[in-house]
């Protein structure tokens, strides 16, 4: 049986700010662990030599680490210039979908007509 190794690592963005629920794999595999409320995260690996992680989240660019016998890691994700505009998050049968390829009735929030209240 091959011997595992403990990696342990954390998540910021470029301000330093822990980044809970990033998606942290082993590239080229299914494994993988998501990073904690604190933007940590912990996961054994097989060869911490040739180990390569992917660390990715949506709204901020993809970032590759080769562990070359690391055994900590840190990640710093930087947000990325997507175009979010175009994306429909439909509640029918928790499918999400472009606007333009459904088809049944739509509706679009502009977020600058939205405000904060207090309650």
């Amino acid at each position: 049986m091959a011997q595992r190794t403990l990696i342990k690592g954390r998540a910021t963005d470029d301000k330093n700010n822990p980044l809970p629920g990033v998606s942290i794999l082993v590239k080229g595999t299914h494994n993988g662990v998501a990073t904690t409320e604190d933007g940590t995260f912990a996961m054994y690996v097989t060869d911490p030599q040739k180990t390569i992680l992917r660390a990715s989240m949506t709204g901020y660019e993809s970032q590759e680490i080769t562990l070359n016998g690391r055994t900590a890691v840190q990640f710093l994700l930087k947000t990325s210039a997507i175009n979010l505009k175009n994306v429909v998050i439909a509640g029918a049968l928790g499918l999400n979908r472009q606007k333009k390829s459904i088809g049944y009735a739509a509706q679009s929030v502009n977020p600058e007509n939205l405000t904060e209240q207090e309650t």
